[in-house]
Formats: C-alpha cells, structure tokens, sequence
C-alpha cells in the first residue's frame, strides 16, 4: 500500500500547464504508487511559472481539474455521476480516482466535493 502521509513522503514537482490540467494530472497520477506530497507549478500560456506556491496552487489545480470534470465528464443537475464516454479510457479514470483521493487525503477537500461531511 502507498504510504499516504505526506510527513513521511518525499515530495515531488508536478508541472502543469495552464491549459493542460487535467491530461497532465492524469499523467502524473498513472502511477498507482502516486501519493506523495507534490510542489505543484503551474505554466501559462508562455510557459512561463505563475506566482504561487504551497498548498493553495494546489487547490487551484484541484478545483479547476474538478470543474473540468463535473462539466464535461457528468451528468445531473444536484448531483454529479461520472459517465464513461470515448474520450477517457480505463487507465485516465483510475488516475481521477487516484486524484480525487489525493485531494481528500492531502488537501482535505472534502468539504467541497462532500459538503455535509465532517
């Protein structure tokens, strides 16, 4: 099993492109050992790094993936579900999967995916 805490794990960059989150994320969480704490960086359009750093780039990362996925991956008007169509295969839902679990685990995003959790 991978080791989840991020007190322990060596960090990793992730380098992510603006335009780009998602297949990049899914990248770097095709790894199934992927848990450990990541320095996200964000490149823009120039490819130049964006201002920010810690976990808050992380959370842009996160949310903007999150949005991504709940427009054009889902369906339902008061609750999202996942739907399998052409454009994702096998491995780039196990990689969401993996990422979502990173984010309750890391980043306690719990509180938007999960609103009434505590």
């Amino acid at each position: 099993m991978p080791n989840l805490d991020p007190e322990i794990s060596f960090p990793k960059t992730a380098v992510v492109f603006r335009s780009n989150i998602r297949k990049d994320l899914t990248e770097i969480f095709s790894d199934p050992d992927m848990m450990c704490h990541l320095d996200t960086v964000v490149l823009n359009e120039r490819e130049e790094p964006e201002k920010g750093k810690g976990k808050g780039v992380l959370l842009d990362v996160l949310t903007e993936l999150w949005q991504e996925l709940c427009l054009g991956y889902a369906v339902g008007t008061s609750e999202k579900i996942p739907y399998i169509r052409h454009g994702l295969q096998q491995t780039q839902w196990e990689s969401i999967a993996r990422i979502i679990v990173y984010g309750y685990k890391h980043v306690n995003t719990s509180h938007c995916a999960y609103p009434n959790s505590s």
